[in-house]
């Protein structure tokens, strides 16, 4: 090893070190500490305790290592690459200005105006939930109380159904089921937000199976304009709608259902969830549109929206695939499936919670009054009583021929002209105005009318109730009888 030892060197252009052990260049101070060390792979280490300043040349990689690093008096770098502060304090929120508080919670803006583009990829105001009754806080089929019913269509809740094709060996319940929020019934999850109801469906005793041609579909449908005006831009793939709702059943296993197009070319969605036994589940799907799609500005079908289909194999294939797009196939609408669940005997599956919306996320439900949720569904459907008596209050006029024609307005428009039926016409009394003369009404016939040529607003109601008595053109009254007899129609127009 060779030690220089000057007070300063100058017009030395190159230093050349031997070879071996000591191919090391060192440079101390006076007081023998060595400062400086560069090896024979050019690694330059800096002893600690010497605050330097480098500047790498352009072109020049220096690897600087050291044991500790120090910037500031607060923050030390270790050579594994760990950060360590002290004397830093930490908070929960951070105040931005003066209106502005960000915090593990949110951020609370205050006194100051937000510029937002959209919200969730949608508008900002207005409706999110495109599904009605999706809490099913209306059942109106059950004002009699038969709030379970072995048969399929609407039966119980409002705008859902269970249907199949091909009737089962035993025909399943339907039930507008009340949740429970404590006790080893407990519907954990539902109720913790705000859901008292569930619309749920017990199996038969099915022995042969779901087989080959049998099915079991609970869905709802919505019409065409509301999809088509619902701000989704449905032929975009990279504009989504999201479908969330809330599942249990009594059977471990895997389920689909779909979602489906009316118009043009009918499209179908098919998806799947796991479910575990007796154990409330939120399934969430984001859907995205689809060139193909075609949703016309009418009040007919528009969009199925499956929560449960379960089909033999005359309707499956196992080349079907999940979330994604395809042409509908009646003998193709989701992969082959597990039968479990319809071969058990009285097992059941319930929803509630259910939500379509514009946008790629799954936003809290949108929980309307029962009031608002009644007049959505009551555009679909109406069950209204006269009471004890059946005192409508109508006037109308003897026709031609032998009947008599009552009009009366509805509470609210229903989607198209409706079919009804009357309870009780043996109850439906009728008085001619000019002489009190009386009559009984031999049958009464219900049908819905346009208020409008053109407008589709259907809140007429014609009601014609047969008698051979009175006279063309007299004015008839209808009024209230002298016995109980509880005159009730119901409207129907359903999807």
């Amino acid at each position: 090893m060779t030690v220089i030892n000057p007070k300063s060197i100058s017009g030395i252009t190159s230093i050349t070190l031997p070879s071996g052990d000591d191919d090391i260049l060192t440079i101390h101070t006076h007081n023998g500490t060595e400062r400086l060390r560069i090896d024979s792979t050019g690694t330059t280490k800096i002893v600690t305790g010497i605050v330097t300043t480098l500047t790498a040349t352009t072109g020049i990689v220096t690897t600087l290592t050291t044991n500790t690093a120090k910037v500031g008096t607060g923050i030390t770098l270790s050579p594994d690459g760990d950060v360590f502060t002290t004397g830093i304090t930490t908070s929960s929120s951070v105040v931005v200005g003066s209106g502005v508080t960000i915090s593990e919670s949110g951020i609370d803006a205050s006194g100051i105006g937000i510029t937002v583009a959209n919200i969730n990829g949608t508008s900002i105001g207005g409706r999110r939930n495109l599904i009605i009754n999706g809490a099913f806080q209306w059942a109106q089929r059950t004002a009699d109380g038969s709030v379970i019913v072995q048969d399929e269509n609407y039966q119980t809740v409002d705008r859902f159904r269970y249907n199949y094709t091909v009737a089962p060996q035993e025909v399943p319940n339907q039930e507008w089921h009340v949740l429970v929020g404590a006790g080893a019934s407990h519907d954990v999850g539902p109720w913790e937000e705000g859901f008292r109801k569930s619309y749920r469906i017990q199996n038969g005793n099915q022995t042969a199976g779901l087989g080959t041609h049998r099915d079991l579909e609970v869905f709802t449908i919505l019409e065409a304009q509301d999809v088509g005006e619902s701000g989704w831009n449905y032929t975009s793939s990279s504009s989504f709608i999201t479908l969330q709702f809330w599942v249990k059943s009594s059977v471990a296993q895997t389920y689909y259902g779909t979602v489906r197009t009316h118009d043009g070319t009918n499209y179908n969605y098919p998806f799947s969830y796991a479910l575990s036994a007796d154990t409330w589940t939120k399934v969430i799907k984001t859907i995205p549109g689809n060139s193909n799609l075609q949703f016309d500005t009418n009040q007919n079908e528009g969009l199925s929206v499956n929560l449960l289909s379960m089909y033999g194999t005359d309707y499956t294939d196992s080349g079907v695939s999940v979330d994604t797009w395809a042409t509908y196939g009646n003998t193709a609408r989701t992969p082959d499936q597990t039968v479990t669940w319809y071969g058990t005997n009285d097992a059941t599956i319930e929803f509630t919670g259910v939500q379509l919306e514009v946008g790629s996320q799954a936003t809290p439900f949108e929980h309307r009054t029962k009031g608002e949720e009644l007049t959505l569904c009551q555009r679909y459907y109406q069950y209204l009583s006269a009471g004890a008596y059946g005192a409508w209050g109508l006037i109308g006029r003897k026709s031609g021929s032998n009947d008599v024609e009552f009009n009366r307005t509805l509470p609210h428009p229903m989607r198209a002209a409706c079919t009804g039926t009357w309870t009780n016409i043996n109850g439906f009394k009728m008085m001619r105005a000019s002489d009190g003369s009386l009559s009984n009404s031999t049958a009464v016939t219900l049908s819905g009318a346009a208020t409008g040529s053109g407008i589709g607003i259907f809140q007429v109601l014609n009601i014609i109730a047969d008698t051979t008595s009175f006279s063309t053109s007299d004015v008839i009254l209808q009024y209230a009888s002298a016995s109980s007899n509880n005159q009730k129609y119901e409207l129907d127009a359903e999807l």
